[in-house]
């Protein structure tokens, strides 16, 4: 069976949600921690003004979960902007690939090929759009072809 593998953005965003581990969910939460903060400390201001009955410097505080809205928009601008980078860089390393009973063959526009075995690939996951494989470690057994 051969394939192409162009991925669309929407292909690429289904791949890297099908791999998310808590690693992942770890580093995005230490990367927004000071909009974490910004928000806990907005939160906590906002409860004691309702609790003080105080209605003035709302201001203050709209600025401040604005910003700590900026700054988590901005950490999921930069995984989009990742993403799509991933994907132009697989679409131009490769033009096709093929499937076969021995392992999967893959050619770049260039001409160039490449050929792993099924006994290489430690684990693969399927999607509606994509599916993706994650090489062997070296004490993992080898599993038999999908």
């Amino acid at each position: 069976m051969e394939l192409q593998c162009q991925l669309s953005h929407a292909e690429m965003r289904e791949a890297f949600r099908m791999n998310l581990t808590w690693g992942f969910w770890v580093r995005a939460l230490v990367s927004n921690l000071r909009a974490l903060i910004l928000l806990g400390i907005v939160f906590a201001a906002g409860v004691s003004k309702i609790l003080q009955h105080d209605g003035r410097h709302w201001d203050s505080l709209l600025l401040s979960l604005g910003l700590a809205i900026a700054l988590v928009a901005f950490y999921l601008f930069r995984v989009t902007y990742r993403i799509r980078k991933t994907a132009e860089k697989a679409n131009a390393a490769c033009d096709r690939v093929a499937l076969d009973a021995q392992g999967l063959a893959s050619f770049s526009a260039a001409g160039a090929s490449s050929f792993t075995p099924w006994t290489q690939f430690g684990r693969w996951k399927e999607g509606k759009l994509v599916f993706t494989w994650a090489p062997q470690s070296p004490s993992a057994p080898c599993p038999s072809p999908p």
